[in-house]
């Protein structure tokens, strides 16, 4: 992924492991669609739960296990019950 690229680009285009990768760094703005984004909140967890369901049906396990690490991540920074 090209570094100069606007954020909104870089999040949209990106694949499925870039998009958790990018969530995992924990962004100020998270871009799901041009000019549509969520914030540093529980959104990202659930952003998360719709990434996993594609990576499940990818059958990519180590993405999941990887997914499922940074919601965890999320949920203790946002004091999310489990």
């Amino acid at each position: 992924m090209e570094t100069n690229v606007h954020p909104m680009y870089a999040h949209t285009h990106a694949s499925l492991r870039e998009k958790v990768e990018i969530l995992a760094t924990n962004p100020y703005r998270y871009f799901v669609a041009p000019n549509l984004w969520i914030g540093q909140n529980a959104s990202r967890v659930r952003e998360l739960d719709s990434l996993l369901q594609q990576a499940k049906l990818e059958a990519d396990d180590l993405l999941c296990e990887r997914i499922l690490e940074v919601q965890q991540q999320l949920r203790l920074k946002y004091k999310i019950d489990f």
